[in-house]
């Protein structure tokens, strides 16, 4: 969203070079060719950050952003990958970033949750573990926000 590849579009439809070695993946597509990007990319603000245009309208906001681009996985999978980034740990059982936040600074209101997760239509990859307090008590875990409904 934040992040094109241009040599990813001059490589387009050929195989990943040899120099990368043979990567693993979890369902056996090592052999298939590079595909491009599917979106346009513009820069924005006078920072010049690159913005998909799925984002026309936090384009707009383009200076106001901070962009994280350190980001990486042991995980061969989505699930493991998503729970590494919000636990540290591609296994289930360790407190996320959100837990370890609310136990390191407390609430701010005792009537409402300190820490929220918001979700967009679709489920979260992983689901709870990604929110968990872990071994912390269950007091710093996240609070799930509904779509539909009651939203606790």
């Amino acid at each position: 969203m934040f992040d094109p590849k241009p040599a990813l579009e001059r490589f387009a439809g050929q195989p990943l070079p040899p120099s990368y070695g043979r990567p693993i993946t979890a369902m056996g597509t090592s052999n298939n060719t590079l595909m491009p990007s599917k979106r346009a990319w513009k820069q924005h603000g006078q920072s010049g950050l690159w913005i998909s245009d799925w984002y026309n309208e936090i384009a707009k906001h383009a200076d106001d952003l901070a962009v994280f681009r350190a980001c990486w996985a042991d995980g061969l999978n989505h699930v493991g990958s998503v729970c590494e980034m919000n636990t540290g740990s591609i296994l289930a059982g360790r407190p996320s970033l959100g837990a370890w936040i609310n136990y390191g600074l407390g609430s701010a209101n005792r009537n409402l949750p300190s820490f929220v997760v918001m979700t967009d239509s679709s489920e979260v990859l992983g689901g709870p573990k990604n929110w968990s307090s872990g071994f912390l008590p269950a007091t710093y875990q996240g609070t799930l926000l509904r779509n539909q409904g009651p939203p606790i």
